[in-house]
């Protein structure tokens, strides 16, 4: 049986092979992120739509009975869902990555206590469209610092070129 070079993710695990990227779903994680967005970001959009909704809808009510404070921090929380939905629409939740439609992986270092490592990989969509798909690696507060340069040496072994 063949054995295959894989690193843990936050949601499960990376399958690295010689043509192709596979990402796995898997634990209590990958089971909640499968039921929010499975392998599209359309339900995300939605309810980060929903969410922008009600908060104008609050900015609104807020203005109308005069809290301005209120006003302020719906309408800031507003935008910053906004600009996320904007941010967004370049991003894809696919499992699978083709090595031929890869134009770019980048390695950005986890910046303890505040962000995670991953993995931001540029790849050609089958219709042609280049997207963004961010491959999270596991929490540094897990104490799982060593998975960064595990997945860092499998993806160099298998001939993908990280940045």
């Amino acid at each position: 049986m063949e054995s295959y070079k894989k690193f843990s993710t936050k949601t499960g695990y990376c399958y690295v092979l010689p043509d192709r990227l596979v990402l796995v779903r898997s634990g209590f994680q990958g089971k909640i992120t499968e039921v929010v967005s499975g392998n599209t970001i359309s339900r995300l959009f939605l309810i980060y739509g929903i969410l922008f909704i009600y908060l104008i809808y609050k900015s609104v009510t807020s203005y109308s009975e005069g809290e301005t404070m209120m006003f302020v921090i719906h309408t800031i929380i507003a935008l910053l869902v906004f600009i996320n939905i904007i941010f967004s629409f370049n991003k894809s939740a696919t499992p699978l990555i083709i090595k031929d439609k890869i134009r770019e992986i980048k390695f950005v270092g986890a910046k303890p206590g505040l962000t995670r490592a991953c993995f931001s990989v540029i790849f050609e969509n089958e219709k042609g469209v280049n997207k963004k798909r961010l491959i999270m690696l596991p929490g540094s507060l897990s104490g799982k610092q060593e998975e960064s340069t595990h997945a860092i040496g499998l993806m160099r072994d298998e001939g993908y070129t990280v940045i």
